[in-house]
């Protein structure tokens, strides 16, 4: 990390991806310690990509990542139409919002798969400790566990007018300074099969949002405004 090139304002200390036309597998990769001084993606950013291109990370291991006074701490994407991230691993990254994921729409809608990966550790000092989604953004977890994420709102998942989805996974132990392991701002939320335990800061905060909740379970969440929801 110490010897990368790369454009500061466009960040991805680690890997750049710009005007992208084809999709992209990136697999069997670790990226560690790269920082990124200015621009957003401490590790890798993908900036202006085709409308119709995906992106995929399989069994990728992103640790100790930093976009410094920018977003997403491991990876930042814009644009991109679908991003798929499957066995992948976030240990200790951290950035000014998604400590490990901040995902952009662009000009269209983004969508983030995210199946059998961990998230360890990661910080935001604003908001989503692991996953910041801005607007017309979709989120879908499925079997996926984040343990001890950290960040002023949206300890683990932040997002504004779009929906998240998230299915047999765990999401325990992060602390959110003001409110919320998921913080929710007019959007679509939807809980199967899931769990939210010993989180500070209550488990789930919103407002405006749609909320569905199946077969989950808060236990020993702690919050001002109510511990659970």
């Amino acid at each position: 990390g110490d010897d990368a090139i790369y454009d500061e304002m466009l960040g991805g200390a680690g890997l750049l991806i710009s005007d992208l036309s084809t999709d992209i597998l990136i697999m069997d990769c670790m990226f560690r310690n790269f920082s990124s001084s200015a621009g957003p993606g401490g590790a890798i950013a993908v900036h202006r990509a085709d409308s119709k291109v995906s992106v995929l990370f399989s069994r990728v291991v992103f640790q100790d990542n930093r976009a410094l006074n920018s977003n997403g701490g491991a990876l930042f994407s814009s644009g991109v139409l679908s991003v798929n991230i499957e066995g992948t691993s976030f240990q200790r990254n951290s950035a000014q919002n998604g400590g490990a994921v901040y995902l952009a729409s662009g000009d269209g809608v983004s969508t983030l798969w995210m199946s059998n990966s961990t998230a360890e550790k990661n910080t935001a000092f604003d908001k989503g400790g692991a996953i910041f989604m801005d607007s017309t953004t979709l989120c879908h977890i499925s079997q996926s566990n984040f343990t001890g994420s950290e960040a002023s709102e949206g300890a683990v998942v932040y997002t504004q007018a779009g929906g998240l989805n998230v299915w047999g996974s765990h999401l325990d132990f992060s602390d959110s300074r003001k409110e919320g392991a998921i913080m929710c701002i007019s959007s679509r939320i939807k809980l199967e099969k899931s769990s939210l335990r010993e989180n500070r800061g209550s488990a789930l905060s919103g407002l405006r949002c749609k909320l569905s909740i199946f077969e989950s379970t808060f236990r020993a969440n702690i919050g001002s405004l109510g511990g659970a929801v």
